[in-house]
């Protein structure tokens, strides 16, 4: 509460008793400088009722400067008997707080996090870019005079299924101690030598989280998928990386993906492959000498309280000179 409401100018600060209950006030806070005429002469920055009993509760809440306000609603606990601690915040509530407000803000009201889990849950999305979009992000990089945008315009058009990787349930820190770390962007298809956004270009993105883990720093958090440009002109794979600061404890995770591939040239080669306990075929009527193996695995790396956990899972592909294209085996 003391840091909501440090003194700073074009602020002002009023208290008023209830005119009627002595034990009753209420604080009102307002920045001066966040005037919106259209809407009302100010906007409240920061208001708390307090009630003076026994476990009362402490309400604070900080709206935006926007026409439409979203409020962040913290509720502490007042403890009278504790002499050192008065006030106590409880921090599944604070951060069942933070959370809804950003949902709010996002317009993700209908995003649950209990429905989303690490690298099960892949988040989705398709948007028109615009020609008000791009003007707006050539201007932010500084560019003028062009009327498509470069290859890092990709976070703008998948923002709205990587931030949702943000609201799983086991991203244990505060969406107010978000760093964003870096972008790395890998083109991995594009019939021009160059990707550029036009407007009217359809986009299709998706998102999952590939990692989560803890240190020293915080809680980093990993993102990963594809943005896919629906007439064929590109596909991007783009990876972020957020931090959560604090000290965290509990689940972590790593997931990756590889592709293997094993040409099958000997008779010995094939007797190895057929000895393998992992490698059980469904169809193994051309798995012959000649024939080519592609492996494609999702591994992942779990360690929780209990200890670590390792899985692998994947598909094998064949082709060969008997079979036209690639069929699954495994």
């Amino acid at each position: 509460l003391k840091r909501l409401i440090a003194p700073r100018l074009q602020r002002a600060v009023d208290v008023v008793v209830h005119p009627t209950e002595p034990t009753l006030c209420r604080l009102v806070v307002v920045d001066t400088d966040t005037q919106q005429p259209a809407v009302d002469v100010y906007i409240t920055a920061v208001e708390a009722k307090e009630q003076y009993v026994v476990q009362g509760l402490v309400c604070v809440d900080v709206h935006d400067a926007l026409p439409v306000s979203n409020t962040l609603h913290f509720e502490l606990e007042y403890r009278p008997s504790m002499d050192t601690s008065l006030m106590w915040q409880s921090a599944e509530s604070k951060q069942r707080a933070i959370v809804d407000f950003f949902k709010k803000s996002w317009n993700y009201a209908e995003l649950e996090a209990a429905d989303t889990d690490g690298d099960n849950t892949v988040h989705e999305a398709t948007t028109t870019v615009t020609a008000e979009e791009i003007e707006r992000f050539n201007a932010a990089i500084g560019v003028a005079g062009r009327d498509d945008a470069p290859l890092d315009m990709s976070i703008v058009v998948s923002w709205s299924p990587l931030t949702k990787c943000l609201f799983d349930k086991h991203v244990t820190g505060s969406l107010l101690d978000l760093v964003h770390l870096e972008n790395t962007f890998e083109i991995v298809h594009a019939t021009t030598s160059e990707v550029r956004y036009r407007a009217g270009d359809t986009i299709r993105s998706a998102m999952q989280i590939t990692s989560i883990s803890n240190d020293q720093s915080g809680q980093k958090v990993v993102a990963a998928g594809t943005i896919t440009e629906t007439s064929g002109r590109f596909t991007v794979a783009l990876k972020t990386t957020f931090l959560f600061r604090g000290k965290f404890v509990g689940k972590s995770f790593e997931t990756s993906k590889a592709q293997y591939t094993v040409h099958v040239d000997s008779s010995e080669k094939k007797s190895i492959l057929e000895s393998k306990e992992w490698l059980t075929f469904s169809d193994a009527t051309h798995f012959d000498v000649g024939c080519t193996l592609r492996f494609d695995l999702t591994s992942s790396v779990t360690n929780t309280e209990e200890g670590m956990t390792f899985t692998s899972t994947g598909a094998g592909y064949l082709t060969s000179d008997a079979v036209q294209g690639e069929i699954r085996v495994c």
